[in-house]
């Protein structure tokens, strides 16, 4: 599997299949937080799916960030670490 944003160059791959896929809307996105984040903190689930701009390849990294590197960290402290870069 080979992800990208902007698509891959032709021609690809003998058998390579490319599937277009469209970012997360909120509601979804919010359900993908939740499946790694038990929160009713309804406001920061929104506000990281908006931070990673619906792509669930950057909601996973930001998951795995939390869960494995910032368990301590709440969502809403989360959100402000990647909102300001931090």
């Amino acid at each position: 599997m080979v992800t990208s944003r902007t698509g891959l160059p032709e021609p690809a791959m003998d058998g390579v299949v490319a599937v277009p896929l469209e970012p997360l809307d909120e509601r979804a996105g919010v359900e993908f937080v939740r499946r790694w984040r038990v929160t009713d903190a309804d406001g920061a689930a929104r506000a990281l799916v908006r931070i990673c701009s619906g792509l669930p390849l950057a909601l996973r990294a930001a998951g795995e960030w939390l869960v494995k590197k910032r368990p301590q960290l709440s969502l809403n402290d989360a959100v402000l670490a990647f909102g300001t870069g931090g």
